[in-house]
């Protein structure tokens, strides 16, 4: 048995008898139609992606905090002076949070 044997029965187990949108695929797949396993497999993915961008976000953005409320810390303890305001990395974590969070479900 060949590997394109066992690949077009794979197919055939996991294809309907009747399709109800004939021989083209809906630009959307709901969870009931034929190709629901696909489907599946790219919502976790998606879920997965938005999970890394709003840990992404989230560090970033206490990397930013933390380094402004450190060096803020050392130049009042000084007695006053300069200190650094990281807004590069807090804005970075706010685009990566939205990101993550207003990112569109997956279109099959």
């Amino acid at each position: 048995m060949s590997f394109e044997d066992v690949a077009n029965r794979m197919k055939a187990r996991h294809k309907p008898e009747l399709s109800p949108y004939g021989d083209q695929e809906p630009s959307y797949i709901p969870g009931d139609v034929p190709d629901a396993i696909r489907h599946k497999m790219l919502l976790e993915e998606h879920r997965d992606r938005s999970r890394r961008l709003i840990i992404a976000g989230v560090v970033w953005l206490g990397i930013g905090i933390a380094v402004t409320a450190v060096t803020e810390s050392m130049a009042r303890e000084s007695g006053g002076g300069t200190y650094i305001v990281a807004y590069g990395p807090m804005i970075a974590g706010i685009i990566y949070l939205l990101k993550g969070l207003l990112a569109s479900p997956p279109k099959a």
